[in-house]
């Protein structure tokens, strides 16, 4: 073993220095830095999203590695076979699996170097932002095993021939055939024509699957044994052609060339070996797959059971059961979707480990016409169609004592809130009656009403009347609460409503905010969503001009007594975070609407601390003051980089940009507010009816209060689009959604272990620096074009007054000399202004292209310029010892 481990050692150390002294290996690493930046940069554009995801970055590389590994390893044996050098090497006192793995090991290195190389990317975005440090590494590590099977596969065909391009062509085929044979364009072509057997095995042997649990920062222990098996079976194969070839056999394909007893011994010897290498390959791999083990090293140990979920499951007191209905036995389904299954089914394990027994789990694949089937639709589990035509399963049955609750299917999509949903639907199964939460509010947020409907169908006649479909957010909350209309004449709320949602509360009378107040002093709950400009009133007032008088929201008493300013003709804007959409011919930037991230939250209160995106679109600042008793909390905020700007241009982002002027300040947007309220009619009920009136606040009331109510309209916190099926599903843009769930829950004091499980995924990594020097850039030129816009308009303002005294005095020819030449040199000013806006706003988009375009140089061209300078260097010390030696 030692004298085995030295001679490969040995072939190493002499195949690597041989590879750096050719220009070849030099070739190879600046054409996959090269590549490897153009794709990331250039083609994926991996930063323009704002954020620090390299998932793009590494997509590429089973891509690359299929034209740049066989190009890598087509000359290990195929050109000692032509020159004859292959006989002087079996002279080499080692065993030919020793000369293999040697002359492997040195071409995987070579591999490392290169992929070593490509670390200036993942270290810009470390500069420019917070990538997953851990997804990064597991990222590496997965491109290095997938980088050896490529490698291996490669030895084996540069072995087959003595023909450098056959060799290249033919691991080229082996690589391509690896990488395709479980995409699901392939596995739907051929599972009419082909066994289940043959279609499990096909879909399980593509490299991609396995290489993107890997991105994800997933350490599965079935990937690595297919990764390193893999890679043994490919150098076996390699050993025994060489073995084969070394036997002196000559052609097989000769006349009479099997007829020779050594050759025939050979050929037995060659098939032997590869049929018992596939079989070890496929039990080693059937056994990984069996008795598996993982480990997260994402950063936030985003694919793990959390602590919170684990401490519910163990303070669980009643059983429940856990049914999976997953198709993994049909050849048909995407091996993405058995994959997902499977990590679907390690955190329902953990969840039911964690249980202490109270949570049974149970695992069952839906046949077609089979009793699982009915069972999972009379559970409410949905089927997918395939476009063959097959029916495949993937959802969730949670059951309690009768009592049911079911994901109907996992969108893949959605897998950020996989646990939480699991977690949320034991909750409502186990728990004896959901809460109830009144909203209030001037829009329709729960959908039309059946007395509306009737009333409108009435009304309407022989036109079709749609009925409004409920908000997402509420749609969400259904599900776990018990949700109650509450009108905004309402005299008084019902008490046994456990928190109540007033949401853009435009056109409330004197005594339904008296009933509020009264609530809030009883020891209610409240989150109130106000508006100055709701985007949702002037979108529906195309079609219902009743909305024109539903656009501004206020509650002037309650938030005077709570000490809080609120202007409803005033909206908050930050360059900082303002929204930015680049389109094909421009660039839109809104600072009117506003996108926090995570700095901009509270990271003290549980209901803000696990978010990472809010949107905002024209918010007004909330500014508290300090009342006795109360205890105020900023949760979100603008940055410094913010002023305030009226509501009636928030819509125009020329405008808000033109005038810019940021007022150093941070404007808070939410609050939380708790303590002793004191009342906001001391006097008593507006009516004079309310015989208890209370002054002053019992028990323990909270209020939420945000300036915006357009944060939970669906175009703003969701969007809809079809998944990979064709299915129609909804996928949440940002936190929006999560940030009303935890503070209902807190409302409602379930407590805030839920907004943990919810939000514990990273929804974002935004490139912070990389959009404060693009901020930076807006300010340095904004203030300078606003002064000159300022001049012109007033250039422009004199000119007229100008005109109209001379018209006014008698026509434009009684104009004076100075007064022409007044105008004149006001004319001159406006041409000046003109051109220097233009030249301005020409610098400012260069400026902005020059950021993205100085990060491309630095990988595009800085890396691949330094390995270039070393493999000058390296030739020079090389060709002056040569020459030294050549003297002596």
């Amino acid at each position: 073993m030692k004298r085995s481990l030295l001679a490969i050692l040995t072939v190493w150390k002499k195949e690597l220095f041989a590879g750096l002294s050719s220009p070849a290996a030099w070739v190879f690493l600046l054409i996959f830095l090269e590549l490897a930046s153009f794709l990331t940069f250039v083609v994926s554009g991996v930063f323009s999203s704002g954020q620090a995801d390299l998932s793009p970055f590494f997509g590429w590389f089973p891509f690359l590695f299929l034209f740049l590994v066989p190009a890598l390893g087509m000359p290990l044996w195929s050109e000692e076979r032509r020159t004859g050098v292959f006989e002087l090497t079996l002279s080499f006192p080692a065993k030919i699996r020793d000369l293999a793995a040697g002359k492997f090991l040195a071409a995987l290195t070579l591999l490392f170097f290169a992929l070593l190389l490509t670390l200036p990317v993942p270290l810009t975005a470390l500069y420019l932002g917070k990538p997953d440090i851990g997804a990064v590494l597991c990222g590496y590590l997965g491109a290095l095993l997938l980088g050896g099977v490529y490698l291996a596969a490669s030895c084996f065909a540069s072995a087959l021939s003595k023909s450098q391009t056959a060799g290249f062509l033919f691991s080229l085929v082996i690589c391509a055939f690896f990488l395709v044979s479980g995409l699901p364009a392939v596995t739907d072509a051929l599972a009419p024509y082909a066994p289940a057997w043959f279609m499990n095995t096909l879909s399980f042997a593509s490299f991609l699957p396995h290489y993107q649990t890997f991105q994800r920062g997933i350490l599965d222990s079935g990937d690595v044994i297919y990764a390193v098996t893999g890679t043994l079976f490919f150098l076996y194969l390699c050993t025994l052609t060489l073995e084969f070839a070394s036997a002196g056999t000559g052609n097989i394909f000769a006349p009479g060339a099997l007829s020779e007893r050594s050759t025939g011994r050979a050929a037995k010897r060659f098939l032997l070996g590869l049929f018992g290498a596939f079989y070890v390959f496929l039990c080693l791999n059937i056994i990984a797959s069996t008795w598996k083990w993982k480990a997260d090293l994402s950063s936030d140990k985003a694919y793990s059971l959390s602590p919170e979920a684990s401490s519910f499951a163990g303070k669980l007191t009643k059983k429940v059961s856990l049914r999976l209905y997953a198709s993994r036995k049909n050849p048909r389904t995407p091996q993405s979707v058995k994959r997902y299954a499977e990590r679907v089914q390690w955190l329902l394990q953990d969840l039911a480990d964690a249980s202490r027994g109270k949570i049974t789990l149970e695992v069952l694949d839906p046949e077609a016409d089979s009793n699982d089937e009915d069972a999972a639709a009379a559970e409410g589990v949905e089927a997918v169609r395939l476009a063959t035509g097959e029916r495949i399963y993937l959802g969730i049955s949670v059951s309690h004592a009768g009592k049911n609750a079911v994901i109907p299917f996992l969108a893949q999509e959605q897998e950020n809130l996989l646990e939480y949903s699991v977690v949320r639907a034991i909750l409502d199964v186990v728990r004896e009656n959901k809460p109830k939460v009144g909203v209030m509010s001037a829009f329709r947020v729960l959908g039309t009403d059946m007395k509306d409907l009737e009333k409108a169908l009435t009304l309407a006649g022989d036109k079709v009347v749609k009925p409004e479909p409920p908000w997402y957010v509420f749609s969400v909350l259904k599900k776990s609460y018990d949700l109650v209309h509450v009108p905004l004449d309402a005299t008084k709320i019902p008490e046994d409503i456990s928190a109540l949602i007033v949401l853009h509360p435009s056109g409330i009378r004197a005594h339904a905010m008296y009933a509020l107040d009264q609530y809030l002093l009883n020891g209610g709950r409240m989150a109130v969503f106000l508006d100055p400009r709701s985007l949702y009133a002037v979108a529906k007032m195309r079609q219902e001009y009743a909305f024109a008088e539903k656009i501004t929201s206020d509650l002037p008493p309650l938030l005077k007594a709570w000490g809080v300013k609120y202007h409803p003709d005033i909206v908050a804007a930050d360059i900082l975070y303002a929204y930015r959409k680049v389109d094909v011919d421009k660039a839109v930037t809104n600072p009117a609407v506003l996108l926090l991230q995570k700095r901009a939250l509270s990271g003290k209160d549980t209901v803000t601390s696990p978010l990472d995106l809010m949107m905002f679109c024209f918010a007004a600042p909330l500014l508290p003051s300090p009342v006795k008793g109360l205890r105020c909390e900023v949760l979100a905020a603008t940055s410094v980089n913010s002023q305030t700007i009226s509501a009636f241009i928030a819509d125009r982002p020329e405008l808000v940009l033109r005038n810019f002027a940021p007022g150093g300040k941070k404007l808070p947007l939410i609050l939380k507010l708790s303590g002793t309220f004191p009342t906001a009619f001391p006097e008593g009920s507006p009516s004079g009816t309310d015989r208890k009136h209370l002054k002053s606040s019992r028990g323990n009331p909270l209020v939420f209060l945000c300036s915006d109510s357009d944060m939970l309209f669906n175009d703003v916190c969701v969007r809809r689009g079809a998944d990979s099926y064709g299915r129609m599903s909804i996928v949440r843009q940002n936190d929006n959604t999560a940030f009303l769930q935890s503070a209902v829950e807190q409302l409602v004091s379930e407590g805030d272990w839920l907004s943990r499980i919810r939000s514990r995924l990273p929804m974002t990594r935004p490139l912070t620096r990389y959009n404060e020097m693009k901020a930076k850039a807006e300010l340095a030129y904004k203030e300078r074009i606003g002064q000159l816009e300022q001049g012109l308009r007033e250039s422009v303002r004199k000119v007229k007054l100008i005109r109209k005294a001379a018209e006014l005095a008698g026509g434009v020819q009684t104009l004076s000399p100075a007064q022409r030449e007044d105008i004149a040199g006001h004319d001159r000013k406006i041409e000046q202004a003109k051109r220097e806006i233009r030249e301005i706003t020409r610098k400012l988009q260069a400026d902005m292209a020059r950021i993205d375009t100085s990060l491309r140089l630095i990988n595009l061209l800085f890396v691949p310029g330094a390995v270039l300078l070393l493999a000058l260097c390296w030739g020079f010390i090389r060709f002056s010892r040569k020459r030294r030696g050549g003297k002596s």
